[in-house]
């Protein structure tokens, strides 16, 4: 006997061999019981844990969980709004700059386009300016014919001859009826040349 006695057992040794141990191979039976049984061991030892005095002011509240997802939840939504904003921004500029672009090449069209018409402006003006020969045709048209006669034989061959082109065949026929034969066949003789 007093060999059992020498041998006196470490009180640390027994608690850890007796109690702590087993304790822990206990749990982790329960732990792989539960997860063949779709059970959330997680979830289930919280729910336990929540109801012990010390442990339920280190284990977090079904509100707080929520909560702390909702805030995940939420910095990923503005994380991602922030990515669509620097997006946006670029887009943006992008359009902006083609806005310029577009603007400066409007301005070029604009000025080309005033710069064609101030030159078709011009012909215009060239082309509708009445012709003098154009004028006095007119005017001979609705003189009476001796009258045009007249002028006719007194004007400068060449004058007379354009102004002959310019008028239709029955005014040029009725004045060279009425005009001195002589002069009458000269004009007509030159007109067909």
């Amino acid at each position: 006997m007093a060999k059992n006695k020498d041998k006196k057992t470490n009180p640390i040794l027994l608690i850890l061999f007796a109690g702590i141990i087993p304790l822990i191979v206990v749990i982790a039976i329960v732990f792989v019981v539960l997860s063949f049984t779709d059970v959330s061991a997680g979830k289930w030892v919280k729910e336990k844990g929540r109801n012990i005095p010390v442990l339920s002011k280190v284990i977090p509240s079904e509100e707080d969980e929520e909560l702390e997802e909702q805030l995940e939840k939420e910095q990923r939504k503005s994380n991602k709004q922030a990515e669509e904003i620097v997006e946006l921004k670029e887009t943006v500029n992008n359009l902006e700059s083609i806005i310029e672009q577009l603007e400066e090449e409007t301005i070029k069209l604009e000025n080309k386009y005033e710069s064609e018409e101030q030159l078709s402006n011009d012909n215009d003006e060239e082309a509708s300016a009445p012709d003098p020969i154009k004028k006095m045709a007119a005017s001979f048209k609705k003189m009476k014919s001796k009258q045009a006669a007249e002028i006719f034989q007194d004007l400068d061959e060449e004058v007379a001859l354009q102004l002959m082109d310019e008028l239709s065949n029955d005014v040029r026929g009725k004045i060279l009826e009425e005009m001195d034969p002589k002069v009458a066949a000269k004009l007509t003789e030159n007109l067909v040349k």
